[in-house]
């Protein structure tokens, strides 16, 4: 289990606690860094019955600086913290879980389909000084990505390259809104595929592959990377006039 999924999991247990009114309680420890054995900084992942529920224990050292907030923050250097949440295992938790991913998957509140559908068509290909993409470059970035990490999700085992050098297409301009239009459809198409993955109770989100990687990383990273792009879109569109 990575830090990202760590930090997710924990914060959808607080929020989890009033879905499903579950027994939450959570506890900072300090143990010496010469405990540390990850260089995730991620030590232990121990999973107990307790008082009904389920206690989770991360370790967090360097260089994470804080925690949440309140009593959870503090220094990282000499010290590794370890976080206990208490709550009850169902069903409805494993839910939450994946129906906030896909959320965050289709935007939030900057939805990326309806983004790019937005988009003129006749500006995608404008460079605006000082940048080195287009919007038609940007699609063609985050298809790429998209795709490399939707191959890893559907089958894990074959395909371990999930970061490879970033794909930036040469031909920054469509060559017509049909171009244009075809290729948000392919991106759509995919991005749905992720989705169904992630919605599939079956799927395992947190299964350690054989390149140390899980679906839940792939995830995480395949929502953070479009949010990135969308958000540079998003203003390059302002500078054009789009929106």
């Amino acid at each position: 289990m990575t830090l990202q999924e760590s930090v997710l999991i924990i914060r959808l247990a607080i929020t989890a606690q009033a879905t499903v009114n579950a027994p939450f309680e959570a506890h900072l420890y300090m143990k010496p860094m010469a405990e540390k054995t990850s260089e995730n900084c991620l030590v232990t992942c121990n999973k107990a019955k307790s008082s009904g529920g389920q206690a989770v224990t991360l370790c967090l050292g360097e260089p994470f600086q804080s925690f949440g907030s309140g009593a959870y923050r503090g220094k990282s250097r000499n010290f590794i913290y370890k976080l206990t949440t208490e709550m009850n295992s169902t069903p409805d938790t494993d839910a939450l879980v994946r129906s906030q991913l896909v959320e965050l998957l289709q935007g939030g509140f900057a939805p990326n389909v309806i983004l790019l559908r937005e988009f003129d068509y006749q500006k995608a290909g404008v460079i605006l000084d000082g940048l080195h993409f287009s919007a038609w470059v940007l699609l063609g970035h985050m298809q790429a990505r998209q795709r490399t990490l939707l191959h890893f999700m559907k089958h894990p085992e074959e395909n371990t390259d999930i970061w490879p050098d970033a794909h930036w297409p040469e031909n920054h301009v469509p060559q017509s809104a049909q171009e244009w239009n075809s290729a948000i459809d392919s991106f759509e198409s995919e991005l749905a595929e992720v989705i169904a993955l992630v919605q599939n109770p079956e799927t395992d989100l947190f299964k350690v592959q054989a390149n140390g990687k899980t679906i839940s990383w792939a995830t995480l990273t395949l929502l953070h990377h479009n949010g990135y792009h969308i958000g540079q879109l998003k203003t390059v569109g302002r500078q054009l006039g789009v929106w």
